[in-house]
C-alpha cells in the first residue's frame, strides 16, 4: 500500500538545547522572541506565554534568566558549537574547488540535487524521478542564503533561517514568501567559474 500523506516538520534547538524566550538581545524591550523548541512546542509554547505574559506586565518570573535568549553557556555549547564552525569552514572551503559542468550533472541520480556555478551564478539543480533536470537560482529569496538539496524531502532547503522549496523553487515553508527563480541552461552557455 502506497503511503496516503506525509508531514514534515524541521526543528530548531539551541546550542545548550533551551529554547530560547524573552526580550531580544540587541532591541528595544518591546521585541520578544520565543523559539528553539526542539519538537517541544506544544509544552514550550504554554512556557512561553506564562513567561512573555509576565515579561510584559514587569513580573518578576523565576524563569526568565534560565530561558532568557542573551544568555551564554559556553561549556555546555562548547562541543556543538565546535561542530558548527567545522561545517561552515567545510562548506566555505567547498565553494573554492570547481564546479560540475551541465555534462556532469547529467550523471545526478534520479532524487538527488547539487548547486553548481554556472555563468557566474549560484544554480541549484535536481533530477526528478523522470530524469528531467529542474535548475533554480540557489540563492534563498529570503535573506540571499544559499540553498542546500534535502536528498530525504526532495526540496532546497535555506541553513539560515528554514525557508523550504520545491525542485521547481516554489515556497513549501517560510519565511520566504517568493520562489526561487528559474534558471534555463543552455549547453553553449556552460562557461562555469
Amino acid at each position: 500500500m502506497e503511503p496516503r500523506f506525509s508531514w514534515s516538520a524541521q526543528y530548531y534547538e539551541s546550542i545548550d538545547g533551551l529554547p530560547y524566550i524573552g526580550r531580544l538581545p540587541g532591541k528595544n524591550d518591546n521585541y520578544f522572541v520565543a523559539t528553539g523548541f526542539g519538537g517541544n512546542g506544544i509544552m514550550y509554547s504554554q512556557v512561553s506565554a506564562l513567561l512573555l505574559r509576565d515579561q510584559l506586565l514587569d513580573r518578576k518570573n523565576d524563569w526568565e534568566k534560565l530561558f532568557s535568549p542573551s544568555r551564554i553557556k559556553p561549556v555546555a555549547g562548547f562541543k556543538d558549537f565546535t561542530n558548527l564552525v567545522s561545517t561552515t569552514v567545510s562548506n566555505w572551503v567547498g565553494k573554492i574547488k570547481p564546479k560540475p559542468t551541465l555534462k556532469e550533472m547529467a550523471d545526478l541520480a534520479p532524487g538527488e540535487g547539487r548547486v553548481i556555478s554556472w555563468n557566474n551564478k549560484k544554480v541549484a539543480i535536481s533530477k526528478d524521478a523522470d530524469n528531467n533536470i529542474h535548475a533554480v537560482s540557489a540563492i534563498c529569496t529570503h535573506m540571499g542564503c544559499e540553498v542546500k538539496w534535502n536528498l530525504a524531502e526532495q526540496s532546497w532547503d535555506c541553513p539560515c533561517h528554514g525557508a523550504r522549496y520545491d525542485a521547481n523553487g516554489n515556497v513549501l515553508n517560510g519565511p520566504a514568501t517568493h520562489p526561487l527563480h528559474k534558471v534555463e541552461l543552455n549547453e553553449g552557455d556552460d562557461n562555469n567559474t
